[in-house]
């Protein structure tokens, strides 16, 4: 036992009404068995309109107890992971509710999920005080916990949390390969006793209670979050800065310590972009970790933690490591502040904050904007476009997590197709428009859990527009845009007086190439230098237009008046240059997008 424990209560906070949980948790790391014993006592307010007979909990960790779980049993990379790097587990003993220890025959577990059946049921809006004991076996190098081979810790997901409600319906889905993870807003009160040498970081405010020769006791609060995290080691070297008004703190190893200035760089800058751009950031702290363990970015409660950039094809670290920050920052919103459900909707998180990336990326000098591939500098965003135009659409964006066959599928769905889906919008109704229906989202689902149909609403109420049609063929469906010019001709006609300005009748004949429909402008330049152009409403499969002009035309273009669609999948077709090849490089300035572009097409 590791001491007394406050009592628990469901309060008001600063920052959200009334939530459904508050934790209090005291947990002792032992580094030798590499282990955390725990007490955990939650308060849970029935936040539904019915009568609950029982409360469920996720044990994350249990995805890699064995090679008989779920998780395991749809991935072999973490078969072999848990064969090779050691399991994880999360043991749960000692539960009482309401002061009253909870009879074995009401305890069910069933692979990542636990089950604790209330003594009576519980009315809408009361509460329950549920307290446990929990032992975790931490694995080496997990994918989202673990500890590497210099003693550093990586705790994510690590303690039984209270599966989520959306909609007053319980989300208790098992943990998939492919799935991330939802819970609702509660508050945190946590004592971490480590050894005395470690460096630690967490969700919340940290404050070191009590310190000896043998240990370490740090307390962390975090209020109105989805869940709480921390990273400790004795490898870590701990930089702070501020920004905002808010502490900010990097836990770097000595040999990445040499990217401080852009860590620092990256993350003020990607941290005051979305608070401008969405809603100002609304906590206190900010801790990026540098780990070994765990994806190449992964999104926690007021924490990031990602793996710094390598050698092999790609040579240039820095954007790399922009781009990872950017969109790793984003998430702090998507997952963190407004909180959609990562796990049956993940495109609504995954997809905006691909797309908030991009936006930061695009604003950079062009000595982040491109990495090197075998020597050749392949702008950032043209790998995410190039990433969704490969997939050829084949799955929806709107699929549950655990409905994609593989990574390549959701990631290409979920993260690049979502975001070239958000890029097209935003190209159809015009920036300005767009930033201020993304704001308006932010700030009416601010702690709210939004669905996609509220996602949908919130952009329709802001630009005044159904979007059904789009929604319905770019999230829900597999539409493929391809728009081309298809024929460009020129005829010279006799002045019907000398003062007729009209020299040349310009037909262009112009296709939509896949089913997907979205609205296109074109656009004819002339030899003074002057355009024209027409709105095409961009349903037929062809059309053809007509213009008079009083110059000869140089060249023909379809798109949205900036270029092509993001969602249009060959831009080597969205015009005809009239004049050569050469004149149309010097002229235009095609960059590695289009030649990019162009090969993928010939060879897809």
């Amino acid at each position: 036992m590791l001491g007394p424990i406050m009592t628990l209560v469901v309060v008001s906070t600063t920052l959200s009404p009334t939530l459904p949980a508050s934790y209090q948790i005291e947990a002792r790391l032992d580094t030798s068995a590499h282990k955390i014993r725990a007490v955990e006592r939650v308060v849970f307010l029935n936040p539904t309109g019915d009568s609950l007979e029982q409360v469920c909990f996720h044990l994350y960790p249990n995805a890699f107890r064995d090679t008989s779980s779920v998780f395991a049993r749809k991935d072999a990379h973490s078969r072999e992971h848990i064969l090779f790097s050691g399991k994880s587990e999360l043991i749960i003993s000692n539960i009482i509710i309401d002061g009253v220890n909870l009879d074995p025959g009401a305890v069910t577990e069933s692979g990542t999920l636990l089950y604790l059946a209330v003594p009576s049921p519980l009315a809408p809006r009361d509460t329950v005080v549920i307290s446990l004991d929990f032992e975790l076996t931490i694995p080496g190098r997990g994918l989202r916990l673990g500890y590497s081979e210099r003693g550093n810790y990586i705790l994510s997901h690590w303690h039984p949390i209270l599966c989520g409600y959306q909609g007053g319906r319980l989300v208790d889905n098992e943990y998939y390969p492919l799935s991330e993870f939802f819970s609702n807003f509660s508050n945190y009160d946590v004592r971490l006793e480590i050894p005395p040498d470690f460096s630690v970081g967490a969700t919340g405010k940290l404050a070191l209670i009590e310190k000896d020769s043998s240990r370490s006791v740090w307390r962390a609060v975090a209020d109105t979050v989805i869940d709480f995290a921390f990273a400790c080691g004795p490898a870590f070297e701990v930089f702070e800065s501020d920004t905002l008004g808010f502490n900010l703190r990097y836990m770097l190893s000595r040999e990445n310590r040499k990217f401080l200035q852009a860590v620092d760089n990256a993350t003020k800058y990607s941290l005051a972009y979305c608070s401008e751009r969405l809603l100002k950031y609304p906590y206190s702290t900010f801790t990026l970790v540098d780990s070994e363990i765990g994806a190449q970015g992964m999104e926690l409660p007021q924490m990031n933690v990602i793996t710094f950039p390598g050698g092999g094809m790609i040579s240039t670290a820095e954007p790399i490591l922009w781009f990872i920050i950017a969109h790793e920052v984003a998430h702090e919103w998507f997952y963190g502040t407004i909180a959609s459900n990562e796990a049956e909707e993940p495109w609504l998180d995954e997809g905006l904050s691909t797309y908030m990336a991009a936006r930061i990326m695009e604003l950079q000098p062009d000595s982040l904007k491109s990495i090197l591939i075998l020597g050749y500098p392949i702008p950032i965003n043209t790998l995410d476009r190039l990433f969704a135009m490969m997939s050829k659409a084949e799955w929806p964006s709107n699929m549950k997590s655990w409905d994609y066959p593989d990574d390549f599928s959701y990631s290409a769905a979920v993260y690049f197709r979502a975001s070239a889906m958000l890029q097209t919008l935003e190209q159809m109704v015009g920036r300005a428009a767009f930033d201020s229906a993304l704001k308006d989202y932010a700030n009416r689902y601010r702690f709210g859990h939004p669905r996609a149909e509220e996602f949908q609403n919130a952009l329709e109420k802001s630009l005044g527009i159904d979007l059904n049609s789009f929604f319905e063929q770019f999230i829900a469906g597999t539409a493929r845009v391809d728009y081309a010019i298809r024929n460009v001709e020129y005829k010279s006609i006799a002045k019907s007086n000398a003062a007729s300005i009209a020299e040349y009748n310009i037909t262009v004949t112009v296709g939509r190439e896949y089913e997907g429909i979205l609205p296109q402008k074109i656009e004819i330049g002339l030899k003074n230098r002057t355009v024209i152009d027409t709105l095409w409403d961009g349903i037929a499969r062809t059309a053809i237009f007509e213009f008079n002009a009083n110059s000869r035309p140089e060249y023909a273009r379809i798109g949205y008046g900036g270029g092509p669609y993001a969602l249009d999948e060959n831009a080597a077709n969205n015009s005809i240059y009239l004049k050569s090849f050469g004149s149309r490089l010097l002229i235009f300035e095609w960059d590695t997008v289009f030649a990019l572009e162009l090969l993928l097409a010939l060879l897809l």
